[in-house]
C-alpha cells in the first residue's frame, strides 16, 4: 500500500522510502524487538488529506498490525488535520496529529483545521520482564500563529491568558472547538 501522495519510488532508488505494507512492518517491529528495543512505536505516514476521519485503509493497517503484538503504539501523520485516538486490539493508535508547524495557507483550498495540530503525550512502563502497559493520551492542542512568525502556540495555555485580545481569543477558541471535535475526550 502506498502512501506517498501518488508520487511513484524511483525504481532504481526503492530505499527512499518503506511503502505501508503490514506484513513488513509486523516483521520489522519483531526484528527490533529481537535487537533489544523495548518499546515499538509505529510512525505511518497516511490518511486522506484534509480529512479528519481515519481513511479505509488506516483502519485495516491499524487493525492488521496492532492485532500482531509486535506494535506498542502507532502514530500517524499526513493528513494535515487532527484525527482521532481510538485503542484498537488493546493498542493506542493517534491517527493523524494534524500540522504541528504549517505554512499551508488557509483558503478554498485548505481548511482552518490545517493550522491545528495536537502533542500526545503517552506514559509509557516497561515491567521487570518486558510487558509494556501505555496509559491513556493526553493531548496539548497546538495551532500555528503564521501571523507572528511561525509560532507553535499551546492553544489551552494561551486561551487561559486574561490579557488575549478578542479577534485572537476566537480564532485560537476556533482551533480549540475543532480539536475538542476529534480528541476531546483526551484534552485535560
Amino acid at each position: 500500500m502506498a502512501s506517498t501522495n501518488g508520487i511513484p519510488v524511483p525504481s532504481a532508488e526503492p530505499w527512499r522510502t518503506n511503502l505501508i505494507d503490514p506484513v513488513r512492518i509486523i516483521r520489522d517491529a519483531k526484528s527490533a524487538r529481537d535487537l533489544g528495543a523495548e518499546v515499538i512505536v509505529a510512525s505511518l505516514h497516511w490518511g486522506t488529506e484534509k480529512v479528519t476521519e481515519p481513511n479505509e485503509q488506516e483502519v485495516i493497517v491499524a487493525d492488521e498490525i496492532t492485532a500482531s503484538g509486535a506494535i506498542d503504539l502507532v502514530i500517524g501523520h499526513h493528513a494535515h488535520v487532527v484525527q482521532p485516538i481510538e485503542h484498537v486490539n488493546g493498542v493506542w493508535v493517534a491517527y493523524g496529529t494534524g500540522n504541528i508547524l504549517s505554512n499551508l495557507p488557509v483558503d478554498d483550498a485548505w481548511p482552518d483545521a490545517s493550522q491545528d495540530a495536537m502533542i500526545v503525550e503517552f506514559e509509557i512502563e516497561v515491567d521487570s520482564v518486558g510487558n509494556v502497559s501505555i496509559d491513556a493520551p493526553s493531548v496539548i492542542p497546538t495551532w500555528v500563529d503564521k501571523d507572528n512568525g511561525w509560532i507553535i502556540r499551546d492553544v489551552g495555555a494561551q486561551l487561559a491568558r486574561d490579557d488575549l485580545d478578542e479577534a485572537r481569543r476566537s480564532v485560537l477558541q476556533a482551533s480549540y472547538d475543532r480539536t475538542a471535535a476529534v480528541v476531546g475526550d483526551y484534552l485535560p
